[in-house]
């Protein structure tokens, strides 16, 4: 699916992309490995604020585009004894809910201005379906440093089927 490479390459070339995720993998093996000599029932979630294009869609870097390139993106979670292993649930679940879901693994209630809701049950049962919708937004302004430049108001909205785009510019 998707435009994953012009048809000019057969191969991305990137290494300092590649370079970057090996690091982090590394990286995320030393926080478990901590995990496990120091807090064996540490709740570890690893996520990320947004995905790379590569070059598909004509495009570089993450800018105002809601392309999967770069709204889909990790979130991993392993709490031993509490989540199963392995396992993966294929809905898609919004950083919104991450505050209330670390205070209900806390056993501490959730604040009535806290935006979003636990998603705890979806970790301990990847089949419980965490969202019927998730929201994303860009909404940069700024003077042109990266090539978008200006006011960007781009929204969305995804089902895990389906994802409307809206740009606030255009009527």
């Amino acid at each position: 699916e998707g435009n994953w490479l012009p048809p000019e390459q057969n191969s991305i070339k990137h290494p300092m992309y590649f370079g970057c995720n090996s690091f982090v993998d590394y990286e995320i093996g030393r926080v478990l490995d901590a995990a496990d000599k120091y807090a064996e029932d540490a709740l570890v979630i690893f996520t990320s604020d947004h995905g790379t294009p590569l070059h598909t869609h004509g495009l570089t870097s993450k800018g105002p585009a809601m392309y999967d390139e770069t709204t889909r993106i990790p979130f991993i979670v392993r709490w031993r004894g509490q989540t199963p292993e392995g396992a993966v649930c294929s809905d898609p679940i919004s950083h919104i809910n991450v505050v209330p879901t670390l205070l209900d693994a806390a056993g501490l209630s959730v604040p009535p201005f806290i935006e979003g809701q636990s998603t705890l049950n979806t970790f301990m049962d990847p089949d419980e379906k965490p969202n019927d919708r998730i929201f994303m937004e860009f909404s940069r302004y700024e003077v042109n440093h990266d090539g978008w430049g200006g006011f960007q108001p781009i929204r969305s909205v995804f089902n895990g089927k389906y994802k409307l785009v809206i740009n606030l510019h255009y009527k």
